[in-house]
């Protein structure tokens, strides 16, 4: 299973905030206005260990967990949704996956992990990577 890096996530930023640029005239904060740390531990924590074993083992878990963690830690000063389902669809596509939904239903998906309080944390990842699983497809690039 590919890993992903803070630099694929600058380039992936930049990339998205250059097609906000173009499109609707929209910008987001500069990358390194982010919260450091913030986004780096999101980035580590779906492949953390202890004693030789993962916490998060398959790809939908890891998933779910960076997935969730970018959109309730708020890394970046603006565009955590949209960073956190690029991240997820660049992460996919790494690992020859890609979700399957229509633009809808993950918009409202998006909003219901925002919305979705801090104690319900764990049902709110079952919920992810049960998503995640109902819709996930082969890709190859």
């Amino acid at each position: 299973m590919k890993r992903i890096f803070l630099s694929e996530i600058e380039i992936l930023f930049n990339d998205l905030n250059q097609g906000l640029k173009e499109r609707y005239h929209e910008k987001m904060p500069n990358f390194e206005t982010r919260y450091r740390n913030v986004l780096e531990s999101s980035l580590v924590v779906p492949f953390e260990e202890f004693g030789g074993k993962a916490f998060y083992e398959s790809l939908p878990e890891k998933l779910a967990i960076i997935f969730y963690l970018l959109i309730k830690n708020h890394a970046f000063r603006d565009g955590n949704k949209r960073m956190a389902l690029a991240t997820l669809l660049f992460f996919l596509a790494n690992n020859n996956k890609w979700l399957r939904a229509e633009e809808d239903e993950l918009y409202d998906f998006i909003l219901w992990v925002t919305e979705s309080k801090p104690q319900n944390k764990n049902y709110v990842l079952a919920d992810i990577e049960k998503f995640i699983i109902e819709h996930l497809v082969s890709y190859h690039h």
